[in-house]
């Protein structure tokens, strides 16, 4: 059975039309005179910071902790190509390189290959 594939252009297009409907409303939020329009002030609004409301404590350390979790796990799974449903690997196959291990390979050897 033939795995389904997303055409390479479809997170680009997607990034570009949250990018671009951001762009619109927070735009209009600025050009306009009433308080509450841009996201800022929403976001504050929805938390309960300004005006203060009861769940002002919970929705800020609720926000901090998602904004902190999300960049947590997106910075090393960008960086590093690591997910939570798999350890740390090398992918060296993927960018052309010789593979560690051949004797052959003028590169450093890599001291977690030989740590085992």
């Amino acid at each position: 059975m033939k795995r389904f594939r997303l055409p390479k252009w479809t997170w680009a297009t997607w990034l570009a039309g949250v990018a671009v409907s951001f762009a619109v409303l927070e735009t209009i939020g600025l050009l306009t005179t009433a308080d509450g329009d841009t996201l800022s002030e929403a976001t504050r609004r929805w938390l309960g910071i300004d005006p203060v409301r009861p769940w002002r404590i919970a929705g800020s350390v609720g926000f901090a902790t998602v904004l902190l979790g999300f960049t947590a796990w997106f910075l090393p799974h960008i960086v590093f190509r690591w997910g939570w449903w798999q350890p740390f690997k090398r992918n060296d196959d993927k960018a052309g390189l010789p593979p560690v291990s051949d004797p052959k390979s003028p590169q450093v050897s890599d001291t977690r290959q030989e740590a085992r």
